[in-house]
């Protein structure tokens, strides 16, 4: 495995990339790949985020908590979609801030609250949810178990849990490995992600 990013590096990252998620070129792919235009790090489709919620089976006066949720999609999307109450965590405040606000926008005043949480360490009481999201946030964590048991602790007995990912993909080798390797830090892990659930 090739060295990473601290983790202090991958907020870092992250932030910068914050930054530019609302140029306009960015927000044209999003919007041509996603359907959305939340200017966020997941890309994550409409049709993916209908498909979790489905999965997570949320409605009115559910509670959803989304981890690692940056500028709000898809946790916003799934709450207007569904009528559930979602609460977003994530270290960077300022993707929080601006989930906020689209929050506020979306119509959705009273029905979401925000956190700067840690996945791995999240402040909430034992099964204060009825679900929990993470869309392409485990893989990019050096706590992969710590924000599992931290998830699931937070979760309702009963509840469900559904986190996409991406990996990289088998059968690379060299340079197009490294490269790769580098550009999605913390992604490769030791143990497979249905192994570790």
């Amino acid at each position: 495995m090739p060295a990473t990013l601290t983790a202090e590096a991958a907020k870092a990252r992250f932030l910068a990339e914050q930054r530019v998620a609302f140029a306009p070129a960015r927000l044209a792919v999003e919007c041509a790949v996603c359907g959305s235009d939340y200017g966020g790090n997941s890309w994550t489709t409409m049709a993916e985020a209908e498909q979790v919620a489905e999965m997570l089976g949320v409605g009115p006066g559910d509670r959803l908590l989304e981890v690692g949720a940056g500028s709000g999609w898809p946790g916003l999307y799934m709450a207007g979609h569904t009528g559930c109450d979602l609460v977003m965590s994530d270290i960077p405040h300022l993707g929080l801030g601006t989930a906020m606000a689209r929050a506020e926008a979306n119509g959705l005043a009273g029905r979401y609250w925000a956190a700067v949480a840690d996945g791995g360490a999240l402040p909430f009481a034992d099964a204060s949810f009825d679900a929990i999201s993470h869309s392409d946030v485990l893989c990019c964590l050096p706590g992969k178990f710590e924000t599992l048991a931290s998830t699931r602790r937070a979760v309702r007995p009963g509840g469900r849990t559904v986190f996409s990912v991406f990996s990289i993909p088998p059968g690379l080798t060299g340079a197009a490995y490294e490269r790769t390797a580098a550009a999605a830090a913390f992604a490769e892990s030791d143990e497979e992600y249905p192994a570790m659930i």
